[in-house]
């Protein structure tokens, strides 16, 4: 009876949390309704990002040759995959160390979450705030000045970094949020860059996204930009003269997958066989499309001052980045749906 009552109270806590969620998010909601709509876009927004793009033009970082091939493989594709190994970004060896630490907190984190609710359907376990910033030389790594002039040389503008999420994919195979094919909203342009903390083959949850031809061909058929698009709907979507559709990120422990999650259809293909263990790390411009769907992981601003005070003014302001925003636009509320 004891452990109804828990089942009960826990199904009535997650019905509050998610009306309250709804309410909390309602003007980000109403904005971003405002800003979908194409022609207050190409009328008011386009414009000034276009304006804003050529205004940085001259500011752009020159590129070795190396990163500029990941720029224009970013550019055609959509896409690139490496290794920490060869990006060679200084402190990689530590930075895998330390993220293989984190590897185990998943475990340990996935065991408690089963033990404590063993009758729930968890889809993904990630890692507290405390835990990556005990693990400050993963935050250290992401904000390496190589990667971020990499990632300014793509999306034109100056970057804003949105953190790490550390999370473990459970093995279930179930099509769930972000494991349907889906678009992100922060931004037009975006990168995330997905390290693995263990290998993943075909049937153990690997990064997907579209090719550029399906990809444009889906985004014209989809009438709602974000709509999550699931496998049944995507396969009536394909057409024989598509051929090879996706790129399908296979890779051992240390794979690098940098990849722009607004312009293109993407998921985490639900794993069948073996948990997959990964860090997404979220990069936009400092003036985000909708800076009300940023910051899901939030950053202790503070704490990482003080963990980490040899940061260059320019880091510091891809962290620090809403403090320049309009303040009617920080204003709204960060949207919990």
């Amino acid at each position: 009876m004891h452990k109804h009552l828990k089942i009960i109270i826990r199904k009535i806590i997650k019905r509050v949390n998610r009306y309250f969620a709804h309410i909390v998010s309602l003007p980000a909601q109403i904005v971003w309704g405002l800003t979908k709509s194409n022609y207050i876009d190409k009328r008011f927004f386009l414009p000034r990002y276009y304006r804003a793009i050529a205004l940085h033009q001259s500011q752009l970082p020159l590129l070795e040759w190396q990163d500029q091939q990941i720029v224009n493989a970013l550019e055609s594709e959509g896409i690139y995959m490496t290794s920490v190994e060869s990006l060679n970004l200084p402190n990689s060896v530590e930075f895998m160390k330390v993220a293989q630490k984190m590897t185990e907190l998943l475990q340990e984190n996935t065991k408690h979450l089963f033990q404590r609710f063993p009758s729930e359907k968890i889809h993904e376990v990630h890692a507290t705030e405390k835990q990556v910033i005990d693990h400050i030389d993963i935050i250290a790594w992401s904000l390496n000045q190589r990667l971020i002039n990499i990632i300014e040389a793509y999306l034109k503008l100056p970057v804003a970094y949105d953190g790490p999420a550390c999370f473990l994919s459970v093995n279930n195979g179930e099509e769930y949020g972000a494991r349907a094919w889906h678009r992100d909203r922060e931004d037009r342009r975006m990168i995330k860059v997905c390290v693995y903390l263990n290998d993943v083959d075909e049937e153990g949850g690997p990064v997907q996204c579209l090719k550029p031809r399906f990809n444009d061909y889906v985004c014209a058929a989809i009438k709602h930009r974000y709509r999550s698009v699931y496998q049944a709907e995507m396969d009536s979507l394909y057409l024989p003269e598509f051929g090879d559709a996706l790129v399908s990120c296979v890779g051992k422990i240390g794979t690098v997958i940098l990849l722009d999650t607004a312009r293109f259809y993407h998921r985490g293909k639900a794993p069948m066989d073996s948990d997959r263990k990964a860090i997404f790390f979220s990069y936009f411009s400092r003036s985000p499309w909708h800076p009300f769907f940023c910051q899901r992981f939030p950053l202790p601003l503070r704490e990482v001052a003080d963990r980490l005070p040899e940061l260059s003014q320019q880091q510091w302001e891809s962290i620090d980045w809403r403090k320049k925003l309009p303040q009617a636009v920080r204003w709204i509320p960060k949207s919990l749906i």
